[in-house]
């Protein structure tokens, strides 16, 4: 066994296990090059179709393992460039960070997942399918049906991450003035459906693609179909503050730890792409999960934002929906409104 400069698996001097492919597409076992192809074309048919298939995410979920174990023995910063790099030529960077790690827990889980969601068919994306997993097993350990590894590794996927010891996705969240969600974690879910709003709807996975599109008619914003897409392009756009924020954040620490300006610089970078994975997953989660706490919360910032403050914003109506809260008489008025103008469903029992 041997390892190259940076503390990497040979692959040439090891030879990798072999991945299977999911039970419902036939029991057939291929090699580690076949799984990384199979799972590009699983990839590719998720991006050409918009249709999610949970099949075809287990198929992507696979892939990424075996970019993960080349790098099981690399740690820290090593491990993060490692595996960035190899997603980055194995075609698979434009999928969310948080949705990698996702895909490759749900491979691992799989057993446990088709014996406590067989009767949830319909879920197919991995961040929604581990949602809805640890809600059904908030009370008992999750389990897992694939062998322990490293600290380093069962961690969240770590691409386009900063290069410190500790991986960034085991931190809080980057400090700043105007986060625009509150974070989704499983602890506070529960906090949120309980804070005198309840579920903004209950929305099946099939309807997430409409509820983008309503947000972004919300704002004043036209999306396309794929709502992914939109929202990474849309954050782009009004949340630079929050960029830079994170940038700024990342070279003052590297300038602490006496690293020189160009490490400082690489750093800043860094934390502008893990900074845009961490804004898109939380809003993601306030759509997913639907509270209105985390939705209102989310639109009174884009209200507050100065690019939004040129006339895209309805905020006239977008006072009226936080208003409700305080004002219960007011909430049909306002929530007829909003449904009338945007075809936003409102869920006000």
């Amino acid at each position: 066994m041997k390892f190259d400069t940076i503390g990497v698996l040979d692959e040439t001097k090891l030879e990798m296990p072999t991945l299977t492919v999911p039970t419902s597409l036939g029991e057939l076992t291929t090699t580690t090059t076949d799984a990384v192809s199979v799972g590009q074309q699983a990839w590719d048919r998720i991006k050409a179709n918009g249709k999610m298939m949970r099949e075809d995410w287990r198929l992507v979920g696979e892939a990424l393992l075996v970019g993960r174990n080349k790098f099981t023995t690399a740690t820290g910063g090593l491990y993060n460039k490692g595996f960035g790099q190899w997603c980055r030529e194995s075609g698979f960077s434009d999928i969310d960070a948080s949705v990698r790690s996702n895909a490759m827990w749900m491979v691992e889980s799989w057993n446990s997942i088709l014996q406590s969601l067989q009767d949830r068919a319909d879920l197919c994306r991995p961040t929604t399918i581990r949602a809805a997993y640890n809600e059904l097993t908030a009370d008992t350990p999750e389990p897992t049906t694939s062998p322990a590894l490293p600290e380093p590794v069962k961690a969240a996927d770590p691409v386009e991450q900063g290069d410190d010891e500790t991986p960034p996705w085991d931190d809080e969240p980057v400090s700043v003035s105007a986060s625009p969600v509150p974070d989704a974690t499983d602890e506070e879910e529960g906090d949120a459906r309980q804070s005198g709003w309840e579920d903004l709807n209950k929305l099946r996975n099939t309807e997430q693609e409409q509820v983008w599109e309503r947000v972004g008619c919300l704002i004043g914003i036209k999306a396309p179909k794929s709502g992914d897409f939109f929202i990474e392009n849309f954050l782009k756009s009004i949340e630079a503050d929050y960029f830079v924020a994170a940038a700024r954040d990342a070279m003052v620490e590297r300038l602490k730890q006496h690293d020189d300006v160009d490490t400082a610089v690489h750093a800043g970078a860094e934390a502008l792409r893990a900074a845009e994975d961490a804004l898109v997953e939380k809003i993601r989660q306030a759509v997913e999960d639907v509270s209105m706490t985390a939705m209102t919360s989310y639109l009174t910032q884009v209200g507050n934002n100065k690019v939004l403050s040129g006339g895209n914003l309805n905020k006239k109506l977008l006072a009226m929906a936080l208003d409700e809260r305080a004002n219960p008489n007011e909430r049909i008025t306002a929530a007829d409104k909003l449904t009338t103008r945007y075809q936003f469903p409102l869920s006000l029992d």
